[in-house]
């Protein structure tokens, strides 16, 4: 689990974290501008009094993200749409445990529907000889300097343009990263990536 830093409020999709009892803790500037709240607004009421998952019966993205973590079983992105003060919105949610003041908790990244890279197929294994890291429940490769510089931007909702002109790097180079990244980190896509670099702290400092 992470706990929450400054990098939170930097990531430039919208994020907010609810603690055990789901309560909202933390919502970040783009969940205010994306959703029309501001954090005063909602920080301290219960989630569900907030963002109400639409067509789904039985649960929403919380309910669904709390069980799978509970019972030890891996939290994958989510296709839902949610309604937040009256406003109807498709949106991939990705749940990234955490811990906040001491508490088991929960924060999600919430990435507009079609804002995901595409699929890049299926997931490589790890070449033998590589040298890869254990990270809870997977194991990666290691990422170089550059390659976290990369992963950085794309955490910021970066396209691969504008990580080119961040980096310093063309255009083409950007997007050749990009794709090295989702293979190092087992991840089928940027919003997959986004999870786990959040998830293990993986942004450059």
């Amino acid at each position: 689990m992470i706990q929450m830093t400054e990098s939170f409020e930097r990531v430039a999709v919208p994020m907010c974290a609810v603690n055990y009892h789901c309560r909202i803790v933390a919502w970040n500037r783009a969940a205010e501008s994306f959703f029309g709240l501001a954090a005063e607004q909602v920080l301290g009421r219960e989630w569900h009094s907030v963002i109400f998952t639409v067509g789904v019966p039985g649960c929403c993205a919380l309910c669904r993200a709390r069980r799978a973590l509970h019972g030890g079983d891996t939290m994958s992105p989510m296709d839902v749409r949610v309604s937040v003060d009256g406003g109807h919105h498709s949106v991939t949610m990705l749940p990234v445990p955490m811990n906040w003041e001491g508490d088991e908790s929960l924060s999600f990244a919430i990435l507009p529907a079609g804002s995901s890279a595409p699929a890049v197929g299926p997931r490589m294994p790890i070449p033998i000889n590589s040298r890869v890291v254990q990270l809870d429940d997977r194991i990666v490769e290691n990422l170089t300097t550059r390659e976290r510089e990369v992963l950085a931007c794309v955490v910021e909702g970066f396209d691969a343009r504008t990580i080119a002109e961040t980096v310093g790097i063309t255009h083409a180079t950007a997007r050749n990263y990009v794709q090295r990244i989702l293979t190092k980190l087992g991840a089928r896509n940027k919003a997959e990536a986004v999870n786990v670099a959040l998830r293990y702290n993986l942004i450059a400092s």
